[in-house]
């Protein structure tokens, strides 16, 4: 493979990304989160175990199990937003010294603030539920 295949092959992954985190595909992308939550729980499931929900709340039904999924972003994040930029970015570039940058290394949050910044999402979800 060669440089030009594998940036070919770069910019069809950011298109296959960007086609998974949109509206679209929003019930494919929920069971996904959920297969992966079952998976890291080491719970066998087979792909007609899931439903969707016929009115949200909730968003996938597993058997017995509803599951509600949702995002928490940063502050002034959108969940497509850096997908598309980067797709943009690989159909411009003409060489793979191009897509090379550096990137922030993850930073360790604690168990305090991680459910800080899903406090406010919880306490929406919860008044939806209540509602419903």
């Amino acid at each position: 493979m060669d440089d030009s295949d594998y940036l070919r092959l770069l910019t069809i992954q950011a298109e296959q990304a960007n086609a998974f985190l949109s509206n679209a595909r929003k019930w494919e992308r929920e069971r996904w989160v959920c297969q992966r939550l079952l998976q890291g729980l080491n719970i066998p499931y087979r792909s007609e175990d899931f439903t969707p929900a016929g009115q949200e709340p909730p968003d996938v039904l597993f058997r017995d199990a509803a599951f509600e999924v949702f995002f928490v972003l940063d502050e002034g994040r959108r969940l497509n937003d850096e997908w598309r930029e980067e797709l943009q970015r690989r159909r411009s570039a003409f060489s793979l010294a191009q897509l090379v940058r550096r990137e922030a290394r993850p930073r360790r949050i604690s168990a305090v603030e991680l459910l800080g910044r899903l406090a406010p999402t919880l306490r929406k979800k919860a008044h939806n539920y209540r509602e419903r």
